[in-house]
């Protein structure tokens, strides 16, 4: 007979009933809070998959710079919309030196808002002037860790007490586990970032890198994007949020250059957009151009008229929300309760359409076998929603409690 395991207050376990019983969920559930309105939100652990020499770390450290010291009403979007969300935000690289971080930051900060009080919020570390790349997580002989470099950085952000936004860029140069080989080490880091965005009830988000698309082939949709991510699914179906930049053709670049009246250069123009999300987000494809001077991304979308991409088909958004909810613990049924027309709130904008065309296209996806109907544990009925080879699809799908349910799923017994 197993030995109790005696009781503590950080134990959360010793009385299931008392701590976790749904009705401690009241039918006013928490709207969800961004930190880029519609697209990132707050503190949540996500990544920011690129191609080569996209500019994703340089932007990275524009939404820093904005969280910091505040964005300006006319500012374009930035990651998907605008930033919403004001505090402290940590960008640590393990590329930029301290001369490219000084250049970066008077680029994009000409009024010196860095030289005022302001200037304490956005702090920025170059390890290349410090020692050099860190490993926060490791494998050996006693198998996945966090080192403790990471626990002395979590510590020393936790410090912070106003913290908003944590940016790591590379996620690569931060760990010494094969997280583009092994599905376990991906999901490793996945969790202790995760667990770092909730104690510090702050965003931390990973640059990571995306592979080279093979001879004539191109990235045109978010599926292709999310398909191009380097490295095991772990690293995306972990995150609670995936938004992918990558390089257009120079043709279609040229006519975006030429639509704005400004002069083309290789890799000046680039696509962007949400590939993953646990939640309610935008799943607009964004353009991109790099300004001239200084460098930085900045999206045109609203101007562009004749070059703007073509945008997901609602089928395909669709399934994209259909797997990520599974992926989340939370999958849709047709229709019921959790069905996709009563949980829209949960679906990008996008898709917040009438109930008949909504349930339609589920039963279009059904019928293409691009979505299945499971049998979960404990239900009588085949009816959750999943993409083929997900986990409700192969029978290994947990329901998780919280938010972006309209109902508990007590309904699945």
């Amino acid at each position: 007979m197993l030995k109790p395991i005696a009781s503590n207050d950080n134990y959360p376990f010793h009385d299931l009933r008392d701590s976790f019983a749904s009705s401690r969920f009241d039918t006013n559930p928490a709207p969800v809070e961004w930190l880029v309105q519609n697209s990132i939100e707050h503190a949540i652990p996500g990544i920011i998959p690129a191609t080569g020499d996209t500019g994703k770390s340089f932007l990275m450290l524009e939404l820093c710079r904005r969280v910091a010291f505040g964005e300006s009403k006319l500012a374009p979007p930035i990651f998907g919309g605008p930033v919403v969300r004001e505090g402290s935000a940590v960008f640590i690289t393990a590329e930029d030196n301290e001369a490219t971080a000084h250049r970066r930051l008077c680029a994009i900060d000409p009024k010196a808002a860095r030289l005022t009080a302001k200037g304490e919020k956005l702090i920025v570390v170059p390890l290349p002037n410090y020692g050099g790349p860190q490993a926060f997580w490791k494998q050996d002989k006693g198998g996945l860790t966090a080192t403790d470099e990471f626990k002395r950085f979590v510590d020393a952000l936790h410090k912070l007490h106003d913290i908003q936004l944590v940016c790591i860029d590379p996620l690569a140069s931060f760990s010494q586990a094969p997280i583009n080989d092994d599905p376990s080490a991906g999901q490793f880091v996945c969790t202790s970032l995760a667990n770092v965005a909730a104690s510090l009830e702050a965003t931390v988000l990973t640059a990571h890198h995306m592979r080279k698309p093979a001879k004539g082939m191109t990235i045109k949709t978010l599926i292709d994007a999310r398909e191009a991510i380097r490295g095991t699914t772990a690293l995306v179906d972990g995150m609670r949020m995936a938004y992918a930049l990558w390089s257009v053709e120079e043709d279609e670049g040229r006519k975006v250059c030429k639509e704005l009246h400004t002069v083309y250069a290789p890799n000046s123009v680039v696509r962007g957009g949400v590939v993953k999300v646990n939640g309610p987000a935008s799943r607009l494809i964004a353009t991109y151009v790099r300004d001239r001077n200084s460098g930085l991304l900045i999206d045109c979308s609203a101007q562009l008229r004749l070059s703007s991409p073509p945008q997901l088909e609602l089928l395909p958004m669709l399934r994209l929300a259909i797997e990520d909810a599974a992926l989340d613990g939370q999958p849709f049924t047709k229709t019921g309760l959790n069905g996709v027309f009563t949980r829209k709130a949960r679906m990008p904008q996008e898709l917040r359409i009438s109930r008949g065309k909504l349930e339609g296209m589920v039963e279009e996806l059904l019928d293409r076998g691009e979505v299945v109907a499971c049998l979960a544990p404990k239900s009588t009925t085949i009816k959750w929603l999943d993409v083929p080879g997900g986990p409700f699809a192969e029978g290994r799908g947990e329901f998780r409690e919280g938010t972006h349910s309209n109902t508990s799923y007590a309904e699945a017994a």
